[in-house]
């Protein structure tokens, strides 16, 4: 792939490399006196001359005073780099055929006796293909470059090693751009200051994920906005060391383009409604001063105004659609920066219960040059008012003419992110996409009524080769129970919990069969007391006035440890601990070897923390909807994923009155939170209530 004899590589690696690795302490400098014997032997601790992976290497260990001859060797506890060997008289010869930094002991004996056993370090470096402004390099992987979650460097044909050369003194963005045939590869850019080529994934790389099927991620910036950011390497070293290693069969083709011109802050992208307010600002980094103005050459509607000295558009948005555009920042010198971003407006269409809309889009919701929610292109947007009181108890929206789509809904009282499907969603090919929002769904109807627009925004897509559609509503006015769980039943203590129905024509009758002794329902109220431990489904009946009749299946648990049998149970102030030994990818069961299951029961309206801590692992974090249980949340997804930890990190978990899962939904269940971690490794967890 390139001349490993370069001399221009060579001396690139040098340049990257401490002084202190070039050469052996203690050593002579050329031209100093020869020392004067003394009686005592003296070797200290010593670093090598650098190495290079798969090329012949020597170096001669440093020993003074005592009486020659010397003689040197390996106590039995030590061991050299591979292909390297220790010669009595005090060489370190051979081929490296490993890279890293070692560090060994060695044992040397004058003829009188006298030992030392000094410490000796040896940077073994791979010689990178130098990349500069306009190059490009080719590579092609066969299998996978990961034994487990980091690469194994020792399996040399799957990845390759680079250093991209620093530029120019201007140059403000260095940036990576790839094409990619068949898996995705991981781009590993080593951070500043690192010992040049190390094998410590962990803890000297930001990994960076190259996909052929996201198109976000096949540009790889640097600049002073990232992290590794430009400026870190500036008088530090003069490249940026990067691993490309492979995650399966692929050709790849990376491009190195620099730019001079200034750094965006941020590129905004967010949705704006017909007929509201829209503000976009364009800031740069470092001195505002130093930027003459920010404009674009491409059209804009009449109603966007833009101020070149500020950056900022402004205005009503007056019609729908999506406006791509170049946005280019001038410095005072002239150098000029551009990016590519893009307004959306949207026209929603209100939906009623029984109606069906028929639409159509331009474009597919994953084609095009912007393949987001921000692009009104690829899909359109509904909106359903809830009448007022409960006669609706659930809705169902039904997409369908499509042979591949996207169905979702928004959160409820979302702002501008009504527009992207963070609720839920779910993808269908050839078969209608079908979701429905009632009491067991999260969010809830309850939720979307008690909102303070008590509206349902709903986003439906193609994502295939058809573009017009019929998107059908549907409202159940039979009356259903309102809740998404019953209590947990202390044992052998009274309870005393109201029964929540929708839809239908109150007053509601209730029934529930399959309840333990001691347990009964008064009045439309769960009440009594049981000593039955244990967990029960049950069968709850709710009829209306007009006597329409549902029933559904809830689980009764009688106890704490009923409720969170198979899972830790946790109380506030707890800490927990464990060590995984698998990723949960490859664990289909998600056993202990890599899911932790916690289970907390709380009765009060305050909140609740989990702080999740990752040593040497990466972890995902998730709550059980409420009412749900664990393999619910498992294999149904009916679960939110609230955080993730990355390897020697903290993150803490809040569920509170404010949040979302929001704590009050869960009063009198279970909490179910599982921590799944991705590779093996030690992990701990603190639960905290105020």
């Amino acid at each position: 792939m390139f001349d490993a004899t370069s001399m221009a590589a060579r001396a690139a690696v040098f340049a990257l490399l401490p002084a202190a690795m070039l050469g052996c302490k203690g050593s002579p400098e050329p031209g100093d006196p020869a020392p004067t014997a003394e009686p005592l032997l003296e070797s200290i601790d010593q670093t090598l001359p650098v190495g290079f992976y798969e090329e012949p290497y020597e170096a001669t260990l440093a020993v003074s005073a005592g009486t020659e001859p010397y003689t040197w060797t390996l106590p039995e506890w030590e061991t050299l780099p591979g292909g390297l060997s220790l010669t009595p008289d005090g060489r370190i010869v051979g081929t490296p055929s490993q890279a890293g930094s070692f560090q060994f002991q060695v044992r040397v004996m004058d003829s009188a006796g006298r030992e030392k056993r000094p410490f000796v370090t040896l940077n073994v470096v791979l010689e990178p293909q130098i990349l500069k402004c306009g190059d490009s390099a080719e590579g092609h992987f066969a299998v996978s470059g990961f034994d487990g979650a980091d690469p194994n460097p020792d399996q040399f044909p799957r990845h390759d090693w680079y250093a991209i050369e620093l530029p120019e003194e201007y140059t403000t963005e260095v940036k990576l751009v790839w094409e990619i045939d068949g898996s995705p590869v991981v781009a590993y850019v080593e951070k500043p200051g690192e010992a040049i080529g190390s094998w410590d994934f962990e803890e000297h790389y930001v990994p960076r994920i190259i996909d052929p099927f996201d198109p976000e991620t096949l540009e790889t910036p640097i600049h002073a906005g990232t992290n590794p950011s430009l400026s870190g390497y500036e008088g530090v070293q003069p490249t940026i060391p990067l691993w490309v290693v492979s995650q399966g069969f692929a050709d790849y083709k990376v491009t190195v383009e620099c730019s001079d011109g200034p750094v965006f802050v941020l590129v905004p992208q967010y949705p704006t409604m017909q007929g509201e307010p829209l503000t976009y600002d364009f800031d740069v980094y470092g001195d505002p001063n130093n930027t003459t103005r920010i404009y674009t050459n491409d059209p804009l509607p009449e109603w966007m105004e833009w101020d070149d000295a500020t950056g900022r558009i402004t205005g009503i948005a007056e019609e729908p659609g999506s406006w791509p555009f170049t946005v280019i920042a001038e410095s005072a010198d002239g150098r000029i920066r551009e990016e590519r971003t893009i307004i959306g407006v949207y026209d929603v269409t209100d939906i009623e219960c029984g109606e069906t809309i028929e639409r159509s889009t331009v474009e597919g919701y994953f084609d095009g040059e912007f393949t987001t929610y921000y692009d009104t292109d690829g899909y359109r947007m509904f909106r359903m008012a809830l009448p007022e009181d409960t006669a609706v108890g659930t809705v169902s929206f039904t997409l369908s003419g499509l042979d591949s789509s996207l169905l979702g809904t928004a959160e409820p009282d979302s702002g501008f992110l009504r527009f992207y499907p963070g609720a839920e969603r779910v993808y269908s090919s050839y078969y209608p996409a079908e979701l429905t929002v009632g009491p067991r769904s999260y969010p809830a109807l309850r939720h979307y009524r008690d909102g303070e627009d008590q509206q349902i925004y709903i986003l439906a897509a193609p994502t295939g080769l058809d573009t017009e559609f019929a998107l059908t509503a549907s409202c159940n006015t039979e009356p259903v129970p309102d809740f998404a769980g019953l209590p947990v039943v202390p044992l052998f203590e009274e309870m005393d919990h109201a029964l929540n129905g929708a839809g239908g024509s109150p007053a509601y009758a209730w029934a529930i069969d399959g309840m333990p002794p001691g347990l009964r329902v008064e009045e439309g109220r769960l009440v009594g007391s049981s000593g039955d431990a244990g967990a029960y489904e049950v069968d709850v009946s709710i009829t209306d006035k007009d006597a329409s009749s549902t029933t559904d299946s809830f689980p009764l648990y009688v106890g704490y440890d009923a409720a969170c049998e198979g899972e830790t149970m946790v109380t506030c102030g707890d800490t927990v601990q464990g060590t995984f030994e698998m990723s949960y990818l490859a664990d289909g069961d998600y056993t202990e070897r890599s899911t932790a299951q916690l289970c907390l029961v709380q009765d009060f309206a305050g909140s609740v923390g989990f702080t999740v801590e990752a040593f040497d692992t990466q972890l995902r974090v998730d709550v059980a909807d409420p009412g749900r249980t664990v393999a619910e949340m498992f294999y149904e997804d009916r679960g939110t994923y609230v955080a993730y930890v990355d390897r020697w990190d903290v993150e803490g978990v809040g569920i509170n009155p404010y949040s979302f899962p929001n704590l009050l939904d869960y009063r009198f269940m279970p909490i179910h939170v599982t921590i799944r971690a991705f590779d093996d490794g030690d992990w701990k967890a603190t639960v905290t209530c105020e």
